[in-house]
């Protein structure tokens, strides 16, 4: 007889085995024990094995130190073990802890996976995963995720992901990131993202990004950013922002802009601090640099100081540096405005409208 096919015999009459005394072995750990101690081939619901051991569904066991085959994975109120080694499921495996290598349909554990976790379906761990994980459709961890998350349709972490994590459709973060997200669809943080994340549809964080996100509709932070966030539709931060903030249609920031700001259509920010640039509009409270845009640029009873180029700049505040375009307005003037009509309302009569050039000092 080959020897593959002596080894196909071995293996199905071990599970052949497993299959007759599981319920046995549910009630008292009995088990197939070839053995020296705890050293050696068991087959059964064993509680402590260093070697081999293979089992329809564990129960009782405590920890394995080699490898442990399960065809099904434990009740969920009696997974209490400890496998350092591999666990392999066939097509289902399941422990307290993994640390070492897990493949299957299926991997769970109630609490931590420490090395490298396949599943093929699914892959969970109840608290923190240690690693890389890698499953077909769905990866995830209750507590924090340290190393490499793949999932085919979604993976997540009820607390921090620090590595990479990458996923067909979506990936969520309960707290912060550092590291990489990339999702076909949806990758999101509670709190800090640190790193780069990229979505095919929307980014967003509850709090802060530092580094670099883009998205192909929208991209945003509750809070602030540095670095780089783009949308293809819209970006935008609830706080400052410090860099580059890019939206195919708008870009907006509810606090601080340092750095560049474009829209398709607009941008604004409640400050600007370097360049605003929107395709139609811009818009800020009170900037020191330069607005441009195709259509209107406003400052809302605040102060410009810098340059805005517009077909129509509209000053209700003061203006201070140079306003180029067809129309320009300033409630209060301390620069230059060139354009058709150009209008200063803080001149004596007479100066207040001047086409062409008018000017206060």
């Amino acid at each position: 007889m080959h020897t593959a096919s002596r080894s196909t015999l071995l293996f199905a009459l071990a599970a052949l085995l497993c299959t007759i005394i599981p319920h046995a072995a549910a009630q008292n750990g009995t088990a197939l024990n070839l053995t020296t101690g705890t050293v050696g081939v068991s087959l059964g619901d064993s509680q402590r094995t260093t070697g081999l051991r293979l089992n329809y569904r564990d129960r009782q066991m405590q920890w394995v130190h080699g490898i442990n085959v399960t065809l099904w994975s434990p009740p969920y109120d009696q997974t209490g073990g400890t496998v350092n080694g591999l666990a392999l499921g066939v097509p289902v495996t399941g422990a307290a802890r993994i640390s070492g290598l897990a493949v299957g349909a299926g991997v769970g554990t109630t609490n931590t996976i420490a090395g490298v976790a396949v599943g093929a379906l699914g892959l969970g761990a109840g608290d923190n995963l240690d690693g890389i994980a890698v499953s077909g459709l769905g990866v995830g961890a209750g507590g924090s995720v340290r190393g490499i998350l793949v999932a085919g349709l979604g993976a997540g972490a009820g607390e921090d992901i620090v590595g990479v994590a990458a996923s067909g459709l979506g990936i969520g973060s309960g707290a912060s990131v550092r590291g990489i997200l990339v999702a076909g669809v949806g990758a999101g943080a509670s709190e800090t993202l640190t790193g780069i994340g990229i979505a095919g549809v929307g980014l967003g964080t509850g709090d802060r990004l530092f580094g670099v996100g883009i998205a192909g509709i929208g991209a945003g932070t509750g809070g602030g950013a540095r670095g780089l966030l783009a949308g293809g539709v819209a970006a935008g931060t609830g706080g400052d922002m410090m860099g580059i903030l890019a939206g195919g249609l708008a870009s907006g920031a509810g606090g601080r802009m340092t750095g560049v700001m474009a829209g398709g259509l607009a941008s604004g920010a409640l400050q600007v601090r370097g360049v605003a640039l929107g395709g139609m509009a811009t818009g800020a409270q009170d900037v020191r640099g330069v607005l441009v845009s195709g259509g209107y640029n406003r400052i809302e009873e605040g102060v410009m100081r810098g340059v805005t180029l517009a077909g129509y700049n509209d000053m209700r505040g003061t203006q201070r540096g140079l306003a180029i375009g067809i129309y320009n307005y300033a409630r209060t003037l301390q620069g230059v405005q060139i354009g058709v009509l150009n209008v200063a309302q803080n001149n004596p009569p007479g100066f207040r409208i001047l086409p062409l050039v008018n000017a206060s000092f």
